[in-house]
């Protein structure tokens, strides 16, 4: 009908795509593009391609969920990278996503992971928020030093940071505002 827009997803559709530019290589910029990706059963999971040659090729899809996708969904991802600072090194890539349980009382929660060879492979996927409350609609950015993680939860802005080297675990989290 004329004025309606009709959203069909089928298995194996891409939405929600967000792309952010790494360092250099010998042929251009590292680039990524972190998006979901629904599955034969209608669930998101979240994936990551990234180019090294500032996006005239990709390579294939690499899943940065490792928690069991079978009873998750994920929504919002969220892409950040602080680049290598010269050719031949690494970006360190870290994505974050609200993940939301399909089955029992389990609230949403924002999760977060983190790739320290320029995306091509992930650690273990952490959870960001540390209270039981619904923590959604995540956001990220990185400086040099740490990735910071803003989301809502219930009447407040909440905020945690962790560092991009050593152990990715994110300190308590800080409520900035009461809406």
């Amino acid at each position: 009908p004329k004025g309606k827009f009709v959203y069909i997803v089928n298995a194996q559709s891409k939405v929600e795509p967000r792309a952010a530019f790494g360092g250099p290589t010998n042929t251009g910029l590292r680039a990524y593009v972190v998006y979901e990706r629904f599955d034969a059963s209608n669930q998101r999971d979240v994936y990551l391609r990234r180019s090294t040659d500032g996006g005239v090729t990709w390579g294939g899809a690499v899943l940065v969920e490792t928690v069991s996708t079978a009873t998750y969904d994920a929504l919002f991802a969220r892409l950040s990278v602080k680049p290598g600072a010269a050719i031949g090194n690494n970006d360190t890539v870290v994505v974050c996503w609200e993940r939301i349980a399909l089955t029992g009382a389990t609230r949403p929660n924002v999760r977060c992971n983190r790739s320290t060879d320029s995306g091509a492979t992930f650690g273990s996927d952490v959870q960001v928020n540390t209270t039981a409350d619904v923590a959604i609609v995540p956001d990220l950015a990185t400086d040099n030093t740490y990735a910071y993680v803003p989301w809502q939860q219930g009447d407040s802005i909440r905020v945690a940071r962790a560092p991009l080297s050593g152990t990715f675990a994110f300190a308590t989290e800080t409520a900035l505002n009461t809406l």
